[in-house]
């Protein structure tokens, strides 16, 4: 992909973040946290189809206690407690296995939700002592971006001196 190859870091930078492409790095410090809507939306898009799951199926009582934990929260900030809604503690739940996940091994995790989401799409690149993780959300299309298909090339252009 000779287009990429003639890019500047910035340029790529800035081009992949307008196609909604998540950059992680220790360089800039940044986490997850900005991908994490997207990370969970591709997550709970399969959770009930994938053939296995990456974390154990919630209890009843895991769910009511993650579904009293955030009415205590939303409470003490002044809001009305809420009666238990099991899809929405199912998807607190998993919000809660899935920041762990990703705190414990991100590679890990997030290289099984792109073997298990053909709308997920994560690239992990390193060079020496610094990584950069690229992750893409893209449920429109089971494609990823063209600028996702050159792991060299992405090499090349982000680790540059």
């Amino acid at each position: 992909m000779n287009e990429l190859k003639d890019m500047t870091k910035d340029e790529l930078l800035d081009e992949l973040e307008s196609k909604n492409i998540h950059v992680v790095s220790n360089e800039t410090l940044s986490n997850y946290s900005d991908a994490m809507d997207d990370i969970m939306q591709a997550f709970m898009e399969i959770v009930d189809d994938v053939n296995k799951n990456y974390f154990n199926e919630p209890t009843q009582e895991q769910l009511e206690n993650v579904w009293q934990e955030e009415n205590q929260s939303w409470s003490e900030v002044g809001g009305e407690v809420e009666p238990f809604d099991e899809e929405f503690a199912k998807a607190l739940y998993y919000r809660k296995c899935v920041g762990q996940a990703i705190e414990d091994d991100a590679i890990k995790f997030l290289s099984w939700l792109d073997n298990n989401n053909r709308f997920f799409t994560y690239v992990s690149l390193e060079d020496d002592s610094e990584f950069v993780d690229l992750i893409e959300y893209h449920p429109l299309t089971n494609l990823e971006s063209y600028l996702l298909e050159d792991k060299q090339a992405l090499e090349q252009v982000l680790f540059e001196d």
